[in-house]
């Protein structure tokens, strides 16, 4: 696929409940972001309302990972994990692609 940036599989490890990682986005440039959850497992992914890292951040929308499930989203929105308190791990294969002009 000639738009593809990028693509990579993540494996998130169990952590204390409410283990939250920092809001990003993944490129400056107009893309799409596209998340595969690999398993089911709790470390909700949180898409934020906002654009600007600088913001104070408001949820738009929460999302569980559940096997094969797919999530296909505006890469211009901040958005995290939380690591897994329930199940050992949290498996993903993130994806991202140019917006065409």
């Amino acid at each position: 696929m000639e738009s593809c940036i990028r693509a990579r599989f993540d494996m998130t490890l169990k952590a204390p409940e409410n283990s939250i990682h920092d809001p990003h986005v993944d490129f400056n440039d107009p893309h799409y972001a596209c998340i595969l959850y690999i398993n089911d497992s709790d470390g909700d992914t949180v898409i934020y309302n906002q654009r600007n890292l600088k913001d104070k951040f408001t949820i738009k929308k929460t999302i569980t990972p559940k096997k094969n499930r797919l999530l296909f989203f505006n890469g211009a929105y901040c958005h995290t994990g939380h690591s897994p308190s329930k199940h050992q791990n949290r498996i993903l294969l993130n994806s991202n692609y140019y917006i065409p002009l």
